[in-house]
């Protein structure tokens, strides 16, 4: 492991346990001092994808405690910085040694779901068929024209990175996670959150410009 993981870690999760010792509520304090034992503990056996679900946690616990005047706005900031840190050297560790994600081994989930009356997770619903998602995954406009087309499914609506890797067999999620930037940026997409717990939705269509003639359609480019 790194030591500049290891120490990052270290510190946040020392960071947690002092900053517990001033919540006055029990659960909310024994919660928040677990979550820094189980980000430590997940971040030293190298299962860097349930750490970036931890530190997902985190933030949401520190904003519920921000919230109700148990955690101090300056602190819950630094926290938050330092959490954004560790996330991003999570996230190339995830990409560059790739995750194991034993869901993708069984079948059936869904239709057993089904069968009981509940409501499938979402990413039940992205079906990609693997030679289509495999083909889309060397080619970047490919790529990003396949990751719109999902975001723009009714049915699945937004998406999280993780939800959308799963999607792209041999594409790291870092390239995954470029892809959506660029998105971002050339305002096809929206970003919600932040670090692991974003959320990507594709932008509605805005109407064309009644001013601007259409193009001929019987130019033809040579």
């Amino acid at each position: 492991m790194e030591n500049f993981l290891f120490q990052k870690t270290q510190e946040i999760s020392f960071a947690l346990l002092r900053v517990s010792a001033y919540i006055r509520r029990f659960e909310l304090r024994k919660k928040m001092e677990t979550l820094g034992y189980h980000l430590l503990e997940n971040v030293s056996y190298e299962n860097y994808d349930l750490a970036l679900t931890t530190v997902a946690t985190i933030r949401n616990f520190i904003e519920l405690a921000k919230n109700i005047y148990e955690i101090e706005p300056v602190n819950a900031r630094i926290l938050n910085q330092e959490l954004n840190t560790l996330a991003e050297e999570l996230q190339r560790k995830a990409g560059i040694e790739g995750e194991l994600d034993l869901e993708t081994m069984f079948s059936g989930k869904e239709e057993d779901s089904s069968r009981k009356g509940e409501r499938p997770p979402t990413l039940t619903k992205v079906s990609v068929p693997m030679e289509n998602a495999q083909n889309k995954g060397s080619d970047p406009r490919e790529r990003q024209a396949r990751i719109l087309e999902m975001l723009g499914n009714p049915e699945t609506g937004s998406l999280s990175l993780r939800e959308l890797s799963r999607n792209f067999p041999g594409v790291t999620p870092r390239t995954i996670r470029n892809d959506l930037r660029e998105l971002v940026e050339r305002d096809l997409i929206t970003r919600e959150g932040s670090g692991p717990a974003s959320m990507y939705t594709k932008k509605s269509a805005t109407p064309a410009d009644p001013t601007t003639p259409p193009a001929p359609s019987d130019v033809i480019n040579l």
